[in-house]
């Protein structure tokens, strides 16, 4: 009898292409592979009363959100599956009081994975009202005095509290993608540390080797044109090296963005449409050889810095960017500042940097070859299993004139 996990996600996964949504592409291939069906529910941030579902990464409508239990059982029973175990990838815009009813309905164990910031506060990057990253502890009174979301993320961080004690029992893990993600989570809800686990996304292994370059610094910019992911830091860098040293770089950008920057090559890279290894493929196509990668919140993972690390890439971060920072710190393939004035002026440093770059490609220790996805499942199942034995007559009807203009907008991704 086959098993059945069942996940729920704050977006549709097949169609987008930010790290969230590549991570869960990846984990239901490897379930599928090992024999296990995945049924998939994706919230919609204009409408709480909807949801999509998709089943096999493939997308079937969409429903009224009240119907996700109808739905599991529907599905359940029609292919005579046992429930293996909830997953909750991501619950924002999602009902924690319907999903309270699914988790005590199922009787069937949950793990929780730690993308971002989302179970601490609704400002799930933790970047509070004066766009400052206001640190991974929890919010009070005291560190929300100074932020507009103070209410907002107070009674968030307490339903979230009340969300977890309710189906306590039903935890099985609460996964984070790094060490530095699982500390500080650790601390902010001791009562679960013994089921806190660190599962990195990928597996790197083996040693590349790089020859040194006569030319040009090939330097880029890699990732969402995003104010928090550091655009805005890197249209001031662009334009400090217009002004003082135009010859000494060549300036690319990577990424699905629109906005095009004088003097920068605009590459454009989509995991979603062109394949997960589309970033690393370009970014040794064009010889990238320095990253300013420079988020102002704490990234819990960051797959462009592993993309980077693979492609012999010397990457130039910020002392706040959560994992980057500590990957940087550890590996030793990059430098961290603490101000962003501090990065320019480096890298108005042609000499040094060229240097820089030369030692780290030719005699750095961290200069990974290969790249494969992490393919253990044991924090994502259980020995327990559910079969139910709960009939349902019919399956819950679709949202027939939603679902078809949903499937007319991306009907690039073949929905």
């Amino acid at each position: 009898m086959e098993g059945l996990i069942v996940s729920f996600t704050h977006s549709n996964y097949c169609i987008k292409p930010t790290g969230t949504e590549k991570f869960v592409r990846n984990l239901s291939k490897i379930l599928k592979e090992n024999n296990y069906n995945h049924l998939n529910f994706f919230s919609f941030y204009t409408d709480s009363t909807i949801v999509g579902v998709n089943y096999n990464d493939k997308f079937c409508g969409i429903y009224e959100y009240d119907k996700i239990i109808d739905i599991i059982l529907f599905y359940a029973r029609e292919n005579n599956y046992r429930i293996k175990m909830l997953h909750f990838q991501h619950i924002l815009n999602h009902k924690t009081s319907v999903l309270k009813q699914v988790v005590k309905k199922l009787k069937v164990p949950v793990c929780f994975v730690l993308h971002d910031y989302y179970l601490i506060c609704n400002q799930l990057k933790l970047i509070d009202s004066n766009n400052e990253f206001c640190g991974v502890t929890r919010p009070s009174e005291e560190k929300c005095k100074c932020c507009a979301y103070r209410n907002e993320g107070i009674n968030h961080f307490e339903s979230m509290q009340s969300f977890l004690k309710d189906i306590n029992s039903y935890i099985y893990r609460i996964i984070a993608p790094s060490n530095y993600v699982a500390e500080k989570v650790k601390l902010i809800f001791p009562e679960f540390r013994n089921r806190i686990v660190v599962r990195p996304h990928l597996i790197l292994t083996g040693e590349q080797e790089y020859k040194e370059e006569k030319s040009k610094i090939k330097l880029a910019y890699v990732g969402a044109q995003m104010k928090e992911k550091g655009y805005d830091d890197w249209k001031v860098l662009v334009e400090t090296i217009r002004e003082n040293c135009p010859d000494a770089y060549e300036l690319y950008y990577f990424g699905t963005g629109k906005q095009e920057i004088e003097n920068v090559t605009n590459i454009y890279v989509s995991i979603s449409e062109q394949g997960d290894n589309a970033m690393i493929n370009n970014l040794r196509k064009y010889g990238i050889e320095c990253a300013f990668v420079w988020p102002n919140w704490a990234e819990t993972y960051s797959y462009v810095y592993y993309e980077l690390a693979l492609c012999g890439v010397f990457i130039i971060s910020n002392d706040v960017s959560g994992n980057i920072y500590s990957e940087i710190t550890k590996n030793k393939n990059g430098l961290v500042f603490q101000k962003r004035k501090e990065a320019v002026e480096w890298l108005l440093n042609i000499e040094d940097v060229q240097k820089r770059i030369t030692e780290y490609k030719l005699n750095g220790a961290y200069r990974p070859q290969i790249s494969n996805v992490n393919t253990d499942l044991s924090d994502f199942l259980s020995s327990v299993d559910i079969l139910q034995t709960v009939r349902m007559d019919n399956k819950p009807k679709t949202k027939v004139l939603k679902s078809i203009m949903y499937r007319v907008k991306y009907r690039k991704f073949h929905l």
